[in-house]
Order: structure tokens, then C-alpha cells, then sequence
């Protein structure tokens, strides 16, 4: 078998102090804690990097897990990985600590692995893993899962072992869960209902009974969850239990498979029909359009959130109940240039619905553009000075709250240049397409901003982060 040898190594093989197993195929990661000159990596200390070597099998499936020197005495960190006969990870191991510290190949990794944690220290525990039984099917199914513990241990010869335990079935009562649909009207306003027959029907869903830890036979339902599911995978009803009663959570659909209410267990959508009070105060209720974007979301607790798009799918403007009662209303716009990057945010004053704000954009004879673009003059916007176009909508009553630059260094505070040389040495680059480079966000309730600009290395790594606040008259400086 030809033996494949993957390295990402940072530093030159001769000088490192960790000795992986060169008759076994590995990847090793070095991860430094801490700045280096280039060239000046090997001095660092154990203490100082992180040594992680993953060895795997000629599948190339891991079976060896190494962080070198991690523990506190500086042992190697060893977890032993292994598969059945059908190539599943059944078991899953605990790490355990080896002085032998190198990165070495351990072979006898089960043995020393069940020895460490047979001990005193550990209360002698025998199965230092974590255990799955499967069903004997093709499916896979996972039927038990211990953990590790004398406690936890996988019994398949009983129910009484404190294990998670997973039972695979159908619906099978004509009364068992009760069926919701979603009626549409011309415009896409969702009404909920619960058509004849009421039920579904015996057979029509997937049921997964999860049994808890503490479950034991003569606990009935107690400490057991049933979820349904129909053919789609689509989640129908979560249902756990209390003293035998149920308490259900329903999921409801529309046509195109959008989830449109949420049904808690107070709802009592068990036994009948939600009303219009309960929709309103317990349910989670979604409104969706001709494009399947959501445009209306109501949760229990708050009035109803409205959003508008514009014809690339982008979010632009977004209201909740608070600032539809103000007067006039308020919106929080978002603006994007033509890489679906948002180049600036704030406040939009105005009265429209959130259907006719919308129907500005879908409009035919629209003459607002989808995106901004950078402007090498500004032009005071919502109170400050912007390097940007204002053709997407909105474009009055603004009030800017944040802006953002990416390509180039714009609108910088006064003593900044377009560059700097960090005291490490290391100058900026002067490629910095396609990244953020400078950032402001208004002080809410002043005309001061907190500016952030951003300096970055030849391989588009920050190194230098100038951040000036206005309001509390400070500057911050990180290097990297």
C-alpha cells in the first residue's frame, strides 16, 4: 500500500522537536501562541505552540488524535479512535495522558487508554467511551447511546442501563396527531387550518420515540419525546410528556414548504383549533411572498416585524412594532454595492405600508437602482459626509448610522495615511481589494462617531487596527 505523507508544517523538519511516526500517514498542525519574525518560529517553547497530529489508516479515516505536550506536565494528549466491522465509529474514546511525549505513533493506545482510567482517580472505570448500538439494518439507526461511566454503560440485554434510547415507528392511532394546513389567499396571506379529516392518517408520518437517561419501564411516556416527521423530513410535531400529559408543539406548512406557525404546547392545538387571541399572544407566526422571502414574522411577546427587498433578495428595510408606532414611522435601512456587501445603514422616516414600500422596488417603471456605488467626491448624507451613490431606495428622510469602506482607504482621521509600518516591522499592503478597511458608527443621540480602520499584511491578515471615538475623545491602537 503506498503510504501518503500529508505536512503542514511551519518550520523546517530538522528542527523540530516533535517526532511523528514516519511509517504512518499523518497531518500535523503547529499553531503559534504568540508573534514571530519570519524565520524566528523554531525558538518557541512547548508552552508557546499548539502541536496537534491526526494519524489515519490507509481509508484514510483518523484513528489517532495527538496534542503534543498539551497536558499539564507536558504529556502527550492521546485519543484512540476505532470502527466495527461496517466501518462505524461505535465507541468513542476519552483522551488520556502519556508521558511518553513526542507525537509518536502510539500502539497500544486501547490498552494504555483503558488502563489510565482503571484506576483510583478515576473510580476504576472499565468503559472510558462513549457507546452507540445500532439497529441491524441498512439504515444505521442508532437504538442506545451510552457515555462513558459504569453508569452509562450500554446494556442490550436490558432497559434498565442509564442510556439514551431512540425507538423507530409510524403514527399508528387515527387520532394520534392532529393535521394543520395553511390556506392562501391571492395575495399570500396565511389562514391556519385544520381540514377534514383532522387526523393524519395511520401510517402518513415517521415517529422517533427518544427515551431520556432516567427513563425506566415503568415510566410510561414520562421522560420520553416523540417526534413526527412527514415524508419530506419536515418536522411535524414535537410532543415530551409530564405526569402522562401530553405537551405538544406543532409545525405548520404552507404550499411551498415555508414553516408558517409554530404551535406551542399552550396553545392547546392538541385538542382544537388555535383562536385568533392565542395565534396572536402564544404563536409564532410567518408571512412569506410570490418569492418565498419572508416579509412578516410575528413571535409571542412582540407586535408584528415587517421586511422589504429589493429585486436581488437583499434585505433594505426592516420595522418592528415599536417603531411603526412612532411618528412618522421609523425604518432601519441597509444599503449594498454590488458585491452584496453593506456599505451603509440607518434610520428611514416614512409612513408607506410595507406593501407599498415594496411595490416601489417591484414596480416595473422603477427607477431606483439595486446597489450604491463608491464615489471618489462625498456627498453629506443623513448627517455625514459619504463616499457613496444614493440611488437605491430609500433615498430622503435618511439618517445615517454607520457607513463601511471596503477596497480603499476613504474618509481616514486626521493623521492617517493610506499605509502604515507596524512597530513589528511589517508594512501594509497596498492591495486590500475586497476587504473592509475603514468603519464608522454613529454614537446614537450625538453627532460624534467611533472610526475604525483597518491595515492589512501581503496575505490580507489585519495587522494594524486604528479605532478613533469621538464622543469619549479616545484612540485605540491594536497590532497583530
Amino acid at each position: 500500500m503506498k503510504k501518503l505523507i500529508y505536512l503542514f508544517i511551519l518550520v523546517p523538519l530538522a528542527i523540530i522537536a516533535q517526532t511523528p511516526s514516519q511509517d504512518q500517514n499523518y497531518i500535523m498542525t503547529t499553531i503559534y501562541q504568540k508573534e514571530y519574525l519570519n524565520g524566528q518560529e523554531q525558538n518557541a517553547t512547548d508552552d508557546e505552540k499548539i502541536t496537534i497530529i491526526n494519524y489515519f489508516d490507509g481509508l484514510g479515516r483518523p484513528v489517532q488524535n495527538i496534542g503534543v505536550k498539551a497536558g499539564g506536565n507536558h504529556e502527550d494528549i492521546v485519543t484512540f479512535i476505532t470502527y466495527d466491522a461496517y466501518g462505524r465509529q461505535s465507541k468513542e474514546y476519552l483522551p488520556y495522558a502519556t508521558i511518553n511525549n513526542g507525537g509518536a505513533f502510539k500502539a497500544n493506545a486501547l490498552t494504555a487508554t483503558n488502563n489510565f482510567y482503571n484506576t483510583v482517580k478515576y473510580e476504576n472505570t472499565i468503559n472510558p467511551y462513549s457507546e452507540k448500538y445500532f439497529e441491524a439494518s441498512l439504515l444505521n439507526r442508532v437504538k442506545e447511546q451510552g457515555a462513558p461511566g459504569s453508569d452509562w454503560v450500554v446494556n442490550k440485554n436490558s432497559d434498565l442501563d442509564h442510556t439514551i434510547k431512540f425507538d423507530y415507528k409510524t403514527n399508528t392511532s387515527a387520532t394520534e396527531v392532529r393535521l394543520y394546513s395553511v390556506s392562501l389567499s391571492s395575495d399570500y396571506t396565511p389562514t391556519l387550518q385544520n381540514p377534514t379529516p383532522y387526523y393524519y392518517g395511520v401510517g402518513e408520518l415517521y415517529k422517533t420515540i427518544t427515551k431520556d437517561e432516567n427513563w425506566q419501564p415503568s415510566d410510561g411516556t414520562n421522560h420520553t419525546t416523540e417526534e413526527f416527521k412527514d415524508k419530506q423530513g419536515r418536522v411535524i410535531l414535537k410532543r415530551t410528556y409530564n405526569n402522562g400529559q401530553k405537551h405538544d408543539t406543532f409545525y405548520v406548512y404552507d404550499d411551498y414548504g415555508n414553516l408558517t406557525y409554530v404551535l406551542p404546547p399552550k396553545s392547546e392545538a392538541t385538542s382544537t383549533l388555535p383562536n385568533a387571541t392565542k395565534l396572536a399572544d402564544l404563536c409564532y407566526q410567518y408571512k412569506y411572498d410570490t418569492r418565498n422571502r419572508l416579509i412578516e414574522k410575528k413571535i409571542p411577546g412582540k407586535g408584528w416585524e415587517y421586511i422589504v427587498y429589493n429585486n436581488l433578495d437583499q434585505p433594505i428595510l426592516t420595522q418592528d412594532a415599536n417603531q411603526r408606532a412612532k411618528s412618522p414611522d421609523e425604518w432601519l435601512f441597509s444599503k449594498y454595492d454590488a458585491f452584496g456587501r453593506i456599505v451603509y445603514t440607518g434610520i428611514y422616516k416614512n409612513n408607506s405600508s410595507r406593501a407599498t414600500l415594496q411595490g416601489y422596488i417591484t414596480s416595473p417603471t422603477s427607477s431606483y437602482s439595486e446597489y450604491e456605488a463608491y464615489t471618489p467626491s462625498s456627498t453629506t448624507l443623513g448627517g455625514i459626509p459619504l463616499y457613496y451613490t444614493n440611488s437605491a431606495l430609500p433615498t430622503g428622510n435618511l439618517e445615517t448610522l454607520t457607513v463601511n469602506y471596503y477596497d480603499e482607504y476613504t474618509d481616514l482621521p486626521i493623521g492617517l495615511s493610506t499605509s502604515v509600518t507596524t512597530s513589528y516591522g511589517i508594512a501594509s499592503t497596498t492591495n486590500q481589494k475586497g476587504l473592509a478597511t475603514v468603519s464608522k458608527v454613529k454614537v446614537l443621540g450625538t453627532t460624534n462617531w467611533i472610526t475604525t480602520v483597518i491595515y492589512y499584511d501581503d496575505k490580507a491578515r489585519p495587522i494594524y487596527t486604528y479605532t478613533k471615538n469621538d464622543y469619549l475623545q479616545t484612540t485605540d491602537i491594536v497590532e497583530n
